[in-house]
């Protein structure tokens, strides 16, 4: 008598793991896309830090990442912008420094001047503002220069 697998048995296992794979590839992107940003929170943290030496010995704020001590990640395209495969960090208006991500346009890390580091997203952005307090474990708040957009507190 031959020992094997029946077909329906193959089947079954087959049918198993593609329902675990299915279970664990969200999962498996949120986690990618968590550890991205945790990156760019590096990143800007640093660039925060960077900002108020800067402010310490110069009385304002830095304009450009040249003014600070700090080497950014990526290709520079200006004195106020470094690409990266998934962030553009730029010093945006009022020399006030932020991280785009590429793939979600709409959501930024700001460094504040004497405020310090928000997630920003606009309010209508439901999946934006799941992610940004998930990233930062706070609540939202709406940014003062800007109605239209919720801001999370990096602690």
């Amino acid at each position: 008598m031959k020992q094997g697998f029946t077909l329906i048995e193959l089947l079954v296992v087959v049918l198993i793991i593609g329902i675990l794979a299915a279970v664990a590839l969200p999962q498996y992107e949120k986690a990618v896309e968590k550890s991205r940003w945790t990156e760019a929170l590096t990143v800007m943290k640093n660039v925060y830090q960077a900002q108020e030496v800067y402010k310490m010995a110069n009385g304002s704020y830095a304009t450009t990442f040249d003014d600070l001590d700090i080497t950014v990640p990526g290709a520079r395209s200006s004195a106020a912008q470094y690409n990266t495969k998934n962030f553009s960090y730029i010093f945006g208006v009022g020399g006030v420094p932020h991280a785009r991500r590429l793939q979600y346009p709409s959501r930024f890390l700001i460094a504040v001047p004497e405020q310090g580091l928000y997630c920003h997203t606009p309010k209508s952005d439901t999946a934006g503002n799941t992610f940004c307090k998930n990233l930062t474990n706070s609540e939202a708040e709406t940014c003062s220069t800007e109605g239209g957009y919720n801001c999370y507190l990096v602690k």
